[in-house]
């Protein structure tokens, strides 16, 4: 499947918050606070945050991905977040073929690091990611980057960047 990645234009929202089913689906997508079933302005919130570039993979003109970069000059990192696939395509390559346009675009930042973060329990994105050129971070940056998070993530890094 071919994508195309795009900003993300409004008309998709209900779309993307479409492929949440439930609760545990949004926690895992975007966080513990994160409300179910999501309010629709729940994006336009995330997007008007400093640093926050929303982007969609779409496929003959429809949307079938969507995740942000969270850029961070002053980390000099770049960070993939909220990444979500249509779920009647998953398992397909799209995940991965849409994590590696989203690290295409990071790198356009040249910034040093590019990073992502993913609840330990989700072994389906995990498998995702690492095909897509991600390798987890030492357990001592593990034990770092998580303090002060709401929970425990398992945080990996693109290993081009190393």
């Amino acid at each position: 499947m071919t994508l195309q990645l795009r900003e993300f234009d409004d008309s998709w929202a209900d779309r993307i918050l479409g492929w949440i089913h439930h609760s545990d689906e949004m926690q895992q997508w975007a966080g513990v606070a994160a409300p179910f079933p999501p309010p629709r302005h729940l994006l336009s919130e995330w997007h008007s945050e400093a640093g926050v570039h929303p982007r969609l993979g779409l496929h003959r003109d429809v949307a079938v991905a969507y995740g942000e970069l969270w850029v961070d000059e002053s980390e000099c990192e770049v960070e993939l977040a909220r990444i979500i696939v249509d779920p009647e395509i998953r398992g397909r390559g799209v995940g991965r073929e849409f994590v590696r346009m989203l690290v295409a675009e990071a790198d356009t930042f040249s910034l040093e690091n590019i990073f992502l973060r993913v609840v330990p329990e989700n072994t389906a994105a995990i498998r995702c990611y690492q095909s897509a050129g991600f390798v987890e971070a030492t357990s001592q940056d593990q034990r770092r980057y998580n303090e002060g998070q709401p929970r425990d993530y398992s945080w990996m890094r693109f290993r081009d960047h190393d």
